[in-house]
């Protein structure tokens, strides 16, 4: 691991073209006396995230949960547990935009239908149709979709860098409450995330406190609580 970490921050230094002394600015600057001591940081930073993850996962394996813990969250959270607003799209892929374009005003003019194309199209795999999840508000297909009735055909675009797209909205999916039963294994993996926190927050606090218990260091108070003599 450490080899391999050595080896990407080195290929990152020498793609940024600065010079060695650069490189000891920077790394002074950061509060590292040299290379060596910033990718010794850097390896047992990586270290510590991956025992912590490790023991957290062990956490998350080994917690139970019962079918009233599960009921419980259920009809305390219900809102939480939801099958989101969606739409189901056909799409007709062409590889170049005047080809997508000329099937879409041909369309328009009523010279063929969107699924006499997208039917012809399915034998070579050059239609499909996908489901999609509507609460991204941030992109603009999305946004037009969501604004559009089933039926729609959508004016060419741009899709996956190689293709341009024909779009029809075959049909949309309002958001719907799941039962209890369809959020169950959402459910026990919120409960487990939730007791897996608990004992971990635990778990440091025990063993820091077997560091207070056992260090000859001597640790003040007042740099973790209120100095109560001075009323603070």
């Amino acid at each position: 691991m450490y080899n391999s970490i050595k080896s990407q921050i080195e290929n990152i230094f020498n793609s940024s073209k600065l010079s060695e002394n650069d490189i000891l600015l920077y790394l002074i600057s950061k509060g590292f006396e040299n290379k060596e001591q910033y990718i010794y940081s850097v390896y047992h930073e990586k270290l510590y995230q991956r025992a912590v993850s490790a023991i957290y996962q062990y956490l998350i394996d080994n917690v139970s949960v019962s079918e009233n813990e599960i009921k419980d969250e259920y009809n305390k959270n219900k809102d939480k547990y939801y099958k989101p607003q969606s739409a189901n799209i056909k799409l007709v892929l062409f590889s170049s935009s005047d080809d997508a374009s000329l099937a879409y005003q041909k369309i328009i003019d009523g010279y063929y239908s969107f699924d006499d194309i997208y039917f012809n199209k399915l034998t070579t795999k050059e239609a499909t149709i996908i489901k999609i999840n509507l609460e991204d508000n941030t992109s603009n297909l999305i946004k037009t979709i969501k604004s559009s009735f089933p039926g729609a055909i959508l004016k060419p675009m741009k899709y996956n860098n190689n293709y341009y797209a024909l779009i029809k909205i075959d049909k949309k999916i309002p958001k719907q409450q799941m039962s209890v039963e369809e959020a169950k294994s959402k459910i026990i993996e919120n409960i487990k995330d939730e007791k897996a926190k608990k004992l971990f927050d635990n778990l440091v606090a025990s063993e820091f406190q077997k560091f207070k218990d056992n260090s000859e260091i001597i640790i003040n108070s007042k740099f973790f609580k209120g100095d109560e003599s001075n009323g603070n």
